[in-house]
């Protein structure tokens, strides 16, 4: 093995860079050649590079929740498998939330071992949103499911490719009890020829560096990164933090489900420690798998780390975490889990977000809109597919009306981030190629004027979004198209400022049919109808700090370019803007700010200091 203390810092950085290149590498090739509308225009895929102890070693531009749980879900995996039973040319797939613990079953888990001059160096891991894991609906945002069998098929670690030998008896088990086979077939052929491809250029590294200083590199970059995340612990106040909030309902019930977090900031050892243990039992559909703690931690607690920390092991060896088995965050076999990610990986996100917050606030952004992506499922009730044999189905994730994040003192929000889980790592699907695939138009996606947080620090816009049902007639049977919302929540609690700063809006949503307007809630499976008429609002993410202190010019930008109205302007932020010319009438603005200046909300606000 090389001597660490002497490796170069620059190679160091340059291997550090190539292992997060092939992991782009094979990103980009999935994306491009996929037949899963869900992978190619949606980018509901994450894949990152472990070493052969199973430490995360890099991912690169992808969704955040679904490669920084990758060390949680490959040690399972394993463990199930045997490390001694691991080949090269081998290629396994997974997704049994209660092996697996990373992810509800249209997440499969896919791992490729690297071998180098017969030597396990590396595994290559993807998790992808299949076209469908069976189940009792297309989608398996299924709420009210009778236990987790009804979501779809349970798939244990299984190396369908056995030292580059596909096993087509279990393969053909496991295709048999999903829709769209060939697809789903086509998509996990693909992510392993990508892996396999990338095997070339890691190969070459060792090549190029040697096997041991390649290791040596990475303990380097493991290392450094633990270091820098320490170091940036120490300077936080110590402390236990408590937070508390909540999903919408669990789908069954509508009645909230609230969950906690007490956090223990360490200094000293520059550690945090989350406790989720004092939680609800768990609940029907929204139960989040222990292994989904990991991304939904990481991701806030790097949003309030240094940029450009690099994505690897060393930010998990700062981190410990608690669950209570049997509860909504560790919950036990047959529980329905399929909202996990959106319904309360989210709220984990949240609870982090407003227990740093206590400790660090300029550096804890406010909160992200909250998951709202509805979708159209269907299926074709006169019309067997040519090329498969069975009927056609649809299952549209689109992201369109997915909202964007949340302020953080100094910033205003960026629009269109999506997700919080995917961290900005996702995309919208194209409305023009959805249009061409399925039956449905998409006459409005924009943003919503006064949806924002509003802050010193304004939040990001809300998303307005239109679905018409253009599904045949001839096609239609009584039930063959729904609408799932089993990936939507914030009807109830809204983005949440920080500092002062406003919340977002709350989302809404709607069905019209033959005139008629009726409510749509969160969680729920709802009926559709060719020429009926949906709609999503969400809000916008939270502000930061009191909307007096923002620049007044700002305000007058934001009114101009309509992320606010003149009279939101006036009444909420106290700056004077004349309707035609947009010009602002300062004295007026200083007089009315003075006045509201006054008011007990302003006088009792949290003002940071500038750290």
């Amino acid at each position: 093995m090389a001597n660490i203390s002497k490796i170069d810092p620059m190679i160091v950085s340059i291997v550090e860079r190539r292992l997060t290149n092939v992991c782009e590498e094979i990103h980009t090739r999935v994306i491009n050649a996929s037949h899963n509308p869900c992978t190619s225009q949606a980018r509901d895929l994450g894949n990152s590079l472990l070493d052969d102890k199973g430490r995360l070693v890099a991912y690169g531009r992808c969704r955040d929740g679904h490669a920084s749980g990758s060390p949680v879900a490959l040690k399972n995996i394993l463990d199930y498998i045997g490390r001694d039973n691991i080949y090269p040319e081998d290629f396994i797939i997974a997704n049994d939330p209660y092996i697996v613990r990373f992810g509800h079953l249209p997440d499969w888990s896919l791992v490729r071992p690297v071998f180098y001059k017969g030597e396990l160096m590396f595994y290559n891991y993807m998790r992808v949103h299949q076209y469908d894991v069976g189940g009792a609906h297309h989608a398996a945002y299924f709420p009210r499911c009778f236990d987790i069998h009804g979501e779809g098929i349970i798939i244990p670690p299984t190396k369908i490719i056995n030292r580059g030998k596909v096993n087509e008896e279990i393969y053909a088990l496991i295709l048999k009890n999903v829709r769209g086979s060939s697809i789903v077939r086509m998509d996990n052929m693909l992510a392993n020829a990508a892996m396999k491809n990338a095997e070339k250029r890691l190969i070459e590294i060792c090549d190029e560096y040697g096997k041991d200083v390649v290791k040596a590199a990475i303990d380097e970059s493991i290392r450094l990164t633990e270091e820098l995340v320490r170091g940036e612990i120490a300077k936080w106040p110590a402390g236990e933090y408590t937070s508390r909030t909540a999903s919408d309902c669990d789908g069954t019930t509508r009645d909230p489900v609230w969950v906690e977090l007490k956090l223990t900031i360490e200094p000293k050892t520059g550690q945090v420690i989350l406790d989720f243990s004092n939680n609800p039992r768990q609940v029907d559909f929204i139960n989040t798998t222990r292994g989904m703690m990991w991304p939904h931690t990481i991701i806030p607690l790097r949003w309030s780390l240094p940029p450009g920390l690099p994505r690897n092991q060393g930010i998990y060896n700062c981190i410990t975490i608690k669950s209570k088995e049997g509860t909504v965050f560790d919950p036990v076999y047959p529980a329905t889990c399929g909202g996990q990610g959106p319904c309360l990986g989210a709220q984990i996100i949240e609870l982090i977000q407003l227990a740093l917050a206590q400790a660090i606030p300029t550096k804890v952004p406010a909160g992200w809109t909250r998951d709202v992506n509805p979708l159209p499922c269907g299926r074709y009730s006169n019309t067997i597919d040519p090329r498969t044999g069975v009927p056609k189905y649809y299952c549209i994730i689109s992201f369109l009306s997915a909202g964007s994040s949340g302020a953080i003192w100094g910033y205003d929000a960026w629009e269109t981030q999506g997700t919080p889980e995917s961290a900005g790592g996702g995309t919208r699907a194209s409305t023009e190629v959805m249009e061409a695939l399925y039956p449905w138009q998409w006459p409005k996606c924009e943003f919503i004027t006064d949806s924002s947080g509003d802050g010193q620090f304004r939040g990001s816009m809300g998303i307005h979004c239109e679905y018409i049902c253009e599904h045949p007639q001839d096609e239609y049977k009584r039930g063959s198209i729904e609408i799932t919302t089993g990936t939507t929540n914030g009807e109830t609690f809204p983005p949440f400022g920080l500092l002062g700063g406003g919340d977002g809006a709350r989302l809404r949503m709607w069905l019209e049919r033959n005139g008629r307007k009726t409510k749509i809630h969160s969680m729920d499976i709802v009926p559709v109808e060719p020429g009926d008429f949906f709609a999503t609002e969400c809000g916008g993410g939270g502000g930061v700090g009191h909307p007096l202190d923002r620049d007044a010019d700002k305000v007058a930008w934001d009114a101009l370019n309509e992320y606010i109205s003149l009279k939101k302007a006036r009444d909420v932020y106290g700056v004077v803007i004349e309707p035609e010319t947009f010009k602002i009438d300062y004295p007026a603005t200083e007089k009315l700010r003075k006045a509201k200046r006054r008011a007990k909300s302003y006088r009792e606000r949290f003002v940071p200091s500038s750290s």
